[in-house]
C-alpha cells in the first residue's frame, strides 16, 4: 500500500552471460495498480521504467508485482514529485493520444496521434505537453522539425525519453493535432506511459491521458 502521489516502478534485470544462449532472452514483469493490470517486457542489461501515476487515486493505493523468469532482478519503487489526480482534464487544458493501430511489426512506422486543446474561455499563455517515447520504439530527432516548420508548436525538445512541446499561447477553444512518427524496433507488448499537458507556471495542475497498450511482433 502507498499514499496517492506519483510513483515510478523501475525494473533492472541483471544476469551473467553464459554459453547457453539464454542471456539474450527477455523477461516479463506483470503488475497491478489498483484495478489496472499490465505487463512490461524486460531485456537483459537494460533499465526500464513504468509511470504509474495515471492509475493512482486519492487515498491508499495497492501495487502488486509478479516477475516471470529464472534470473535475479532488482525492483525499486520510487516516489517522485507529487501530482494531482485530475487525470481526465485540468481546468483549462485537455489531451488525447492514440496510435493509428493496436499492433505492429518490427521496423513498422507507428503514427502517434495527439490532440491538445484549450478548454477554457480565454487565451492561455505558455502551455506545455509532455509525450513519452514508447518502450520498444524510437524517433529520429530530425523527424520532429516539422513541428516548428509547420507552426504546430513554438518550440520542442527531447529530454531522455520524453518529448516536450511548448506553445507561447493557445487561442480560445484551439485544438492542436500532432502526428508523431515512431519506428518499431523491439518486439513485445508495451504499456504506453501517460501523456500530460499543463500551463507552464502551473505544473501542479496537469491533465493526463493514458493511451492503450501496443503490440510489436
Amino acid at each position: 500500500n502507498m499514499q496517492s502521489k506519483a510513483f515510478v516502478l523501475e525494473a533492472l534485470a541483471y544476469h551473467t552471460p553464459d554459453n547457453s544462449g539464454e542471456s539474450s532472452q527477455p523477461y516479463i514483469l506483470n503488475y497491478k495498480v489498483n484495478d489496472f493490470s499490465g505487463e512490461i517486457t524486460l531485456y537483459p542489461l537494460t533499465e526500464q521504467s513504468i509511470d504509474l501515476s495515471a492509475h493512482l487515486h486519492e487515498g491508499v493505493n495497492t501495487v502488486q508485482l509478479e516477475f516471470v523468469g529464472n534470473r535475479s532482478m532488482e525492483l525499486n519503487l520510487q516516489q517522485v514529485n507529487p501530482l494531482p489526480f485530475n487525470n481526465k482534464k485540468s481546468s483549462d487544458l485537455s489531451l488525447h493520444a492514440e496510435f493509428d493501430k493496436a499492433s505492429y511489426k518490427q521496423s513498422d512506422l507507428a503514427i502517434y496521434h495527439v490532440q491538445v486543446a484549450n478548454t477554457s474561455r480565454q487565451i492561455l499563455p505558455q502551455s506545455v505537453a509532455i509525450i513519452a517515447i514508447p518502450t520498444g520504439m524510437n524517433i529520429n530527432p530530425d523527424e520532429l522539425q516539422f513541428l516548428t516548420k509547420q507552426k504546430i508548436c513554438d518550440f520542442y525538445e527531447i529530454k531522455d525519453n520524453l518529448i516536450y512541446l511548448y506553445w507561447e499561447e493557445m487561442n480560445v477553444s484551439e485544438k492542436v493535432n500532432i502526428s508523431l512518427p515512431f519506428v518499431c524496433e523491439v518486439s513485445g507488448k508495451y504499456t504506453v506511459s501517460a501523456c500530460s499537458v499543463y500551463k507552464y507556471y502551473q505544473p501542479e495542475n496537469k491533465a493526463f491521458y493514458l493511451p492503450k497498450s501496443i503490440l510489436i511482433e
